[in-house]
């Protein structure tokens, strides 16, 4: 990959929720999309995969959420849900 390439923007979603209510989808931050990768878990079932982004964060920091919790973004001034927010 041409390092010089241009990064895009994304929001990156989680769920949250308080002990026994159900899941809500909010935004965690916005970040600058490196890849796609991918990611494998195990539990009762065996083992699935499932793909991922590699995301930096504003502090530096890198997280992989799953694929479908970032959103490209045009600039920091559009949401998550893509309007402006000026």
């Amino acid at each position: 990959m041409n390092m010089s390439a241009q990064r895009r923007k994304v929001v990156v979603y989680e769920y949250t929720n308080k002990f026994g209510d159900p899941l809500v989808k909010g935004e965690l931050g916005t970040g600058i999309f490196h890849q796609f990768g991918y990611d494998c878990m195990e539990d009762d079932r065996g083992f699935s995969s499932y793909s991922t982004a590699i995301v930096e964060m504003p502090d530096g920091s890198v997280i992989t959420p799953a694929a479908n919790m970032i959103k490209f973004i045009n600039d920091e001034s559009e949401s998550g849900n893509g309007t402006n927010t000026e």
